[in-house]
């Protein structure tokens, strides 16, 4: 029988979302040998994905929810990037509930360096690295 697929040959290699959140845990990991750690979780919801960026500290058993984002398992931009509380407030939401959209990898990766180099996210290292010296 004839095989009636086309060649997917020219498909664009695209590195996802989850991707990108996993190296920047990996990173955050070595930063701090381990003892501070980046951790992402990840649910589907028919065509949507969820990823939460979770901060750890595991000899303080402790754990923060940064952020999440949302994108569809077949066109991943826009990126949905859900802030809440001191972090939304900090990026000019009154209620503490944000959400911003990143509509390339481009603007998802220098959003995320704004999100880490954030005053709530430094202030939560600083905090975590004090009770390890």
């Amino acid at each position: 029988m004839e095989n009636l697929w086309p060649a997917f040959d020219n498909i664009e290699k695209t590195i996802t979302p989850k991707a990108i959140l996993i190296e920047q845990a990996r990173a955050l990991s070595a930063q701090f040998n381990k003892q501070i750690e980046g951790s992402i979780t990840e649910q589907r919801f028919g065509e949507a994905i969820i990823c939460t960026f979770r901060i750890k500290c595991n000899p303080l058993d402790y754990i923060y929810e940064l952020f999440k984002i949302k994108y569809e398992i077949f066109d991943i931009y826009p990126i949905f990037i859900i802030l809440e509380g001191d972090l939304a407030k900090e990026f000019g939401d009154i209620d503490g509930d944000l959400t911003l959209t990143c509509n390339e990898q481009k603007e998802f990766m220098d959003t995320l360096r704004l999100i880490f180099s954030s005053k709530k996210t430094q202030k939560i290292i600083r905090g975590l690295k004090q009770h390890l010296s």
